[in-house]
């Protein structure tokens, strides 16, 4: 964002982009739409011969704002977008820096709002990209905690989507009916919190930015011992951050975890929040679900704290485990690219009603090689067994619309659709458009896609089947983690410790029967 350093100075007066605020004093600043310079209307400077904004900021108590007698102001809420997308100038106390497009044109739809009214709520704006120093870690880092405060002292808060159209409208409208869904959300936890946002497709420039504004708006994040330092490692945030939610005894938290991370250096059992791959098995389509929620599956029973070592920056966790078996057989990739590896039930399943997209998808060869899988390596089951139908929806009920909220196990219409495709590909009138064969095996097929893309199927060793992550290998250990409610994928390291691949579907055991076996012993096991 704006670089003090090598900002451009123009014409007025002399002081800093970011006029000094002290942190004994809460102090922060805010945009001051008024005429600047003696000028009236719209302030204006130019810059390469074209008009541009002219505002500047003001330094405000925060306990001044909180009382009564305090000014008000408002909020603006607006997306970064990517540090790639071509900047727009702006003067700001007299210097040239250069802030997002969005929030350039939200700022001149706000300044005209402001000559209009004249209202002391639409002079003074906050947003963050030009009220807090984005260079200077340490101040971003204690703003960042007032947060909370800021927007509890707002007058109102304006959530800036962008220049309108006609789909647009349609989506704000559409926005309005569900207001009471929406107004839900203020009662997320952290983790579902920042899971909401991963999954939605945040956009967030710093990875940090995925962790510390959420402490002050989650229903629980003051009961977390998480200091926002943007100074410390991301890797050392996010380990902060999985250790917190752990000692809440949300060990669920280690199905999002795995081996294949966009930032280096994460333990395995961190999740890397700035890409969740592992979701598809959380109870739901939701983050919103996803930490308190009753899950679908019960593989594991009984509750367990994670061990952490060392404690003060642990690098290593010692969980209780069932180590069940082990991987024989890895079925072949079926993905078409990089991108199908990343992703989730929620999105694929929308994508997936795309006929192109569909025609792009081997369902054919996998409805093909899949029961030729089970027929050579599932031994475990019995002649007729379901599991030809339900792993490669992971036993969960199609549904029209998909049932975001209210997930259920699968029926006798998810094997009705089953039948129709298997009996298309033996039969040789098989189609790259299910939708051909009726909606029933359309659905199927779309609530398939998602794994067979994004997962490999495997045999076990003991003839267990199932779907697992993509990364996984042959000889991998498939354990049951207390509390945990999916089997995990684990790899063995030499030196008797395990690092997490990711969760898997493994039919049979998704409801405790592992557990409920009388020489199943659990035991200790580090992972790192």
């Amino acid at each position: 964002m704006a670089d003090p350093e090598g900002a451009e100075q123009t014409e007025g007066p002399r002081c800093p982009p970011y006029i000094k605020v002290h942190k004994e004093r809460r102090e922060i600043r805010l945009i001051d739409f008024s005429p600047t310079y003696g000028e009236e209307g719209i302030a204006l400077a130019y810059h390469q011969h074209r008009p541009i904004l002219r505002i500047r900021s003001r330094v405000h108590s925060l306990s001044t704002l909180e009382n009564s007698g305090g000014i008000p102001y408002t909020a603006i809420s607006y997306t970064w977008g990517s540090p790639s997308i071509p900047r727009k100038p702006i003067e700001l106390n007299g210097y040239i820096v250069y802030i997002s497009e969005n929030l350039e044109s939200a700022l001149w739809l706000f300044a005209e709002i402001s000559e209009r009214t004249h209202r002391a709520e639409a002079r003074f704006w906050g947003a963050d990209a030009l009220c807090v120093d984005q260079k200077n870690k340490q101040e971003k880092s204690w703003q960042v905690r007032l947060m909370g405060q800021i927007y509890s002292t707002v007058t109102v808060v304006r959530v800036w989507l962008g220049d309108g159209n006609e789909h647009s409208d349609r989506a704000v409208e559409q926005l309005r009916r569900m207001e009471e869904r929406i107004e839900s959300l203020v009662c997320l936890s952290l983790p579902e919190l920042i899971s909401e946002v991963t999954l939605s497709g945040s956009q967030a420039v710093n990875p940090r930015d995925m962790i510390y504004p959420f402490l002050s708006m989650a229903i629980d994040g003051h009961t977390f011992d998480i200091t926002p330092d943007y100074t410390a490692a991301v890797q050392t945030v996010y380990t902060d951050v999985a250790v917190a939610i752990l000692r809440k005894g949300l060990v669920r938290l280690l199905g999002y975890g795995g081996m294949d991370k966009n930032i280096t250096g994460l333990p395995s059992w961190v999740p890397d929040w700035t890409d969740l791959k592992q979701f598809t098995m959380a109870p739901g389509e939701s983050a919103h679900t996803a930490f308190y929620a009753p899950s679908l599956y019960s593989a594991s029973r009984g509750d367990w704290s994670p061990e952490f070592s060392p404690q003060d920056q642990p690098t290593t966790i010692i969980v209780a485990a069932l180590l069940f078996d082990t991987t024989s057989v890895v079925g072949d990739c079926y993905r078409k690219s990089d991108e199908d590896a990343t992703c989730r039930a929620d999105e694929t399943v929308r994508s997936a009603k795309s006929i192109q997209y569909r025609e792009e998808i081997p369902w054919v060869p996998f409805m093909y090689t899949f029961p030729k899988l089970c027929e050579c390596y599932g031994k475990a089951y019995r002649p007729g067994d379901d599991v030809l139908w339900r792993t490669p929806i992971l036993d969960v009920q199609p549904e029209n619309p998909p049932g975001r909220y209210h997930p259920k196990r699968a029926t006798a219409v998810a094997f009705a659709g089953y039948r129709l495709l298997n009996e298309s590909v033996k039969n040789g009138t098989a189609s790259t458009k299910p939708s051909s064969l009726g909606d029933v095996a359309d659905l199927y097929a779309t609530y398939s896609i998602p794994n067979i893309v994004s997962k490999r199927s495997f045999a076990t060793a003991k003839g267990y089947i199932g779907m697992g992550p993509f990364d996984m290998n042959e000889g991998d250990v498939i354990a049951i983690i207390i509390g945990v409610e999916v089997p995990i994928i684990l790899r063995e390291s030499s030196d008797g410790t395990y690092q997490i691949v990711g969760e898997a579907y493994v039919h049979g055991i998704m409801d405790g029967e592992a557990m409920d076996d009388p020489n199943a012993e659990v035991k200790r096991i580090v992972i790192k």
